[in-house]
């Protein structure tokens, strides 16, 4: 048998009083509202589907604000590669260019690119999204990635 609890909302859409039948488990199963009208429980809200669709779009949905952030992500993105990959083209060019020094800003672009391309997109899903769709594995490795690029910095810069 079903337990019952009451249920107020203050939303507008919604009746104002719900019973709300759980099953063993305490999952809720199915409503039903002052005029006794029994609708199953579709998700984990007890609310219509067009709402509940409506209430996971607007939590992804960027603001204007992520928009901003997106965009300048973005623009660190393109410097980043582009850059990084025009100074080990022009070491790699000019024969005079490939000392000790530069090889090791070579070996920096070449960290700085990998950072672009794997550590950025996935800050950016989740600074935008507000959750992690990867994975515990690839948050391990991503973590891994921004730490070990940090070193790396240090060191190179020491060793000049």
């Amino acid at each position: 048998m079903a337990n019952k609890i009451q249920y107020e909302s203050s939303e507008p859409t919604i009746s104002p009083v719900l019973n709300v039948h759980l099953d063993a488990e305490g999952n809720a199963i199915q409503i039903e509202d002052e005029e006794n009208t029994t609708m199953p429980c579709l998700n984990d809200y007890c609310i219509s589907q067009e709402d509940y669709l409506s209430m996971i779009e607007d939590y992804v949905k960027p603001s204007t604000f992520e928009w901003i952030i997106v965009v300048m992500y973005g623009m660190v993105f393109v410097m980043g590669v582009g850059g990084n990959f025009l100074v080990c083209f022009a070491v790699w060019r000019n024969i005079h260019m490939r000392t000790v020094t530069n090889l090791f800003i070579v070996n920096l672009a070449l960290a700085d690119i990998m950072v672009c391309l794997i550590c950025l997109p996935a800050t950016v899903i989740g600074d935008v999204t507000e959750t992690w769709f990867m994975g515990s594995v690839m948050c391990k490795i991503i973590q891994y990635l921004q730490v070990s690029h940090c070193i790396h910095y240090i060191s190179v810069i020491s060793s000049c």
